[in-house]
């Protein structure tokens, strides 16, 4: 590595907080001076480890790039913005992220806020600055792996617009004040939450895209934000409450179970089964959850 090099990155450690400024100019003059490979372990293993992209000084691991590198410490608790969005280089408060005795976001404080309204609206690049490095990382998405769970997060523009995630034994989000297990039922969230609606995708002309499903849905409003949740399941455990469902509907309409419908939108992101249909609901175990923003109120 050039002297230019070993500057530029003498430069990064100094802006990203690692290094103190009296740290810098006496790392600097030694570096003038020639003498990178004598003075303070600090230093020494910088100059070792440039060269693989990672660093490792005073016991704090830091991930090294050619523009704006992020770092994660290992023996010290970081001050870690949290805004809901914005960059925070770009005037985000700051506030003190919580720590585990390893450094950094604690298992569950990084899963609480990657499954939280929190994350919703905020800079892609906050999100890896408590997350770490995503797994994917395109334009319009970010996937994570935290703590066990798969996070995937739609972006738009400059800030993200929805999180999903799937609801496994090794990924229990705690959502709305509930810890969501594969044990979880729909029942035992409408009995805290019960102002949510059930709604489903699709009772009749589906069509061949997806499986239909219905969702336990609480959607976005101004008291909440205008941020909707959702909770999923799989078709296989709704498949007979939407056949009760349909039928039901069909009644309403005049239809026999063999008519075609004049109008599909009623058979279409219909909310409010009948109470056979919801007691039927209330047993259902969630398997999947989504945060989004529904600045019209949608859930469809």
């Amino acid at each position: 590595m050039s002297k230019i090099e070993q500057f530029e990155r003498l430069h990064q450690l100094r802006e990203n907080g690692v290094l103190t400024d009296a740290e810098f100019q006496a790392e600097k003059q030694k570096l003038i001076s020639g003498e990178k490979e004598v003075g303070s372990g600090r230093w020494r293993l910088f100059a070792a480890a440039a060269g693989v992209g990672v660093v490792v000084i005073g016991g704090a691991i830091v991930a090294m790039g050619h523009s704006s590198p992020s770092a994660t410490s290992t023996s010290a608790p970081k001050t870690s913005p949290s805004t809901m969005a914005g960059d925070p280089g770009e005037g985000g408060s700051a506030e003190p992220a919580k720590v585990d005795e390893a450094g950094g976001d604690s298992a569950a404080a990084a899963l609480q806020f990657a499954v939280s309204p929190e994350a919703i609206g905020a800079n892609p690049g906050y999100l890896e600055q408590r997350l770490g490095v995503p797994k994917v990382k395109t334009k319009y998405q970010l996937v994570f792996d935290v703590s066990g769970c798969r996070v995937d997060y739609g972006v738009e523009g400059n800030a993200i617009s929805s999180i999903d995630a799937d609801v496994t034994a090794s990924c229990q989000p705690t959502v709305q004040g509930v810890k969501i297990t594969p044990s979880t039922t729909y029942g035992q969230i409408h009995s805290k939450e019960p102002w949510g609606t059930y709604i489903a995708s699709c009772l009749s002309g589906c069509g061949n895209a997806a499986d239909p499903t219905v969702d336990l849905s609480y959607p976005g409003s101004r008291s909440n934000q205008f941020l909707g949740i959702h909770y999923s399941a799989g078709y296989d455990q709704v498949s007979s409450a939407l056949e009760r469902w349909d039928k039901a509907v069909r009644a309403e309409r005049g239809l026999g179970e063999f008519d075609t419908p004049d109008d599909y939108e009623a058979f279409s992101c219909v909310a409010g089964p009948p109470d056979d249909v919801s007691a039927q609901l209330e047993k259902v175990r969630v398997r999947h959850i989504q945060i989004r923003e529904e600045v019209d109120g949608g859930s469809c």
